[in-house]
């Protein structure tokens, strides 16, 4: 995958290219890679499931400085990013 930049707060369309058992891993279509761990997962904290291989979503990143980026699909955490965005 490739190397590219990514801001904290930002909002990405990632695909699903990989899961394990802490999480998934992501991709933007540039090929910057994320990590999305269970905790930031509705899926997951409702029912115990993450989005499958091939599934695209809308991710914000929390952690930039990280390599792949942490992000978050929370709707608390979205709604954060934006509110931040708007101040900045």
């Amino acid at each position: 995958m490739g190397d590219g930049m990514v801001r904290v707060d930002e909002e990405l369309e990632v695909v699903v290219y990989a899961t394990t058992s802490w999480g998934v891993k992501v991709a933007t279509r540039d090929g910057v890679e994320g990590f999305i761990d269970n905790l930031k997962i509705p899926s997951w904290l409702a029912r115990g499931e993450v989005p499958g291989s091939g599934t695209s979503l809308l991710v914000v990143v929390l952690d930039d400085a990280r390599k792949p980026f942490r992000g978050s699909l929370l709707d608390e955490d979205i709604e954060l990013a934006r509110n931040a965005r708007r101040q900045t």
